[in-house]
């Protein structure tokens, strides 16, 4: 399943567990694990026309929701989370992690101000897969067994959603002589729906992959004609990019990712 291009807010989530513990009425909790990694199937990487020179982006978390309220693919998939919703991957500088005596353990997601405060750094897209899975260093998540049907990744700013004043991507585009353009997205929280029901079984490990390309992601000779997403209007907005240089002829858009899982 292909991501919208639209990213949203789905709102506060404080604590977020990924480890071993007990239910609410006291049975015992079975785990499976999810790992998280990236696919830059970007045709010959850095030689295609329409694809940045240079991707780079403030990434913050990845998590894996049970269900959600109100989310359609008329609204990018947001919604209001019901059931578990866990954090599978986190920046090292925008979380936390607490293991309690009974050995439940919580990561808590830092606020966007203390995320910025801790120096986070850009991740590099604009590589190939095994270097940036490298980068990503993402380690197998303890996950609740049962029924998981969405996938949210944020950039820094995910708090402020379409109001966004936090720079959190930047790219290049040494075909047209673009230098690096640094902005602060509004597509700051990309929800996705999986193409069918992500089931975690006891003791099951899986791997779920964000498959990318940057083939197209700048469009070129818009002859000062290229409109950019406005902070405040929304985060979906038809027919504009997420950002332009200058003159407004060499514009980007973040491209949108192909969601699958498999059996490590």
């Amino acid at each position: 399943m292909q991501f919208r291009g639209n990213w949203l807010v789905i709102g506060a989530m404080a604590m977020l567990f990924t480890g071993c513990g007990k239910k609410d009425d006291g049975s015992s909790t079975k785990y499976g694990s999810l790992k998280i990694q990236f696919a830059n199937s970007t045709s010959a990487n850095k030689s295609t026309p329409a694809a940045p020179s240079d991707l780079k982006v403030k990434l913050k978390s990845i998590i894996v929701v049970e269900d959600k309220d109100g989310a359609s693919a008329d609204t990018g998939w947001n919604g209001t989370n019901k059931g578990n919703a866990i954090k599978v991957w986190a920046n090292p500088l925008c979380s936390t992690q607490t293991s309690g005596t009974d050995g439940v353990t919580f990561g808590e997601i830092k606020s966007d101000a203390d995320c910025a405060a801790a120096g986070i750094t850009y991740f590099d897209l604009n590589r190939a897969t095994s270097a940036v899975n490298t980068d990503l260093n993402s380690q197998n998540a303890l996950v609740p067994a049962g029924s998981y049907n969405y996938i949210t990744m944020s950039f820094l700013g995910e708090q402020q959603g379409a109001n966004n004043t936090y720079n959190n991507v930047t790219w290049a585009h040494s075909g047209s002589g673009t230098a690096s353009q640094e902005y602060a997205s509004i597509r700051t929280e990309f929800s996705a729906k999986f193409p069918a029901t992500l089931t975690v079984a006891e003791g099951q490990k899986l791997t779920v992959t964000l498959d990318y390309s940057l083939a197209a992601a700048v469009t070129t000779g818009l002859a000062g004609a290229g409109e950019e997403k406005v902070a405040g209007q929304g985060t979906y907005q038809p027919g504009r990019y997420d950002d332009c240089e200058s003159t407004k002829s060499v514009c980007f858009d973040m491209p949108g990712f192909t969601l699958s899982a498999a059996a490590q």
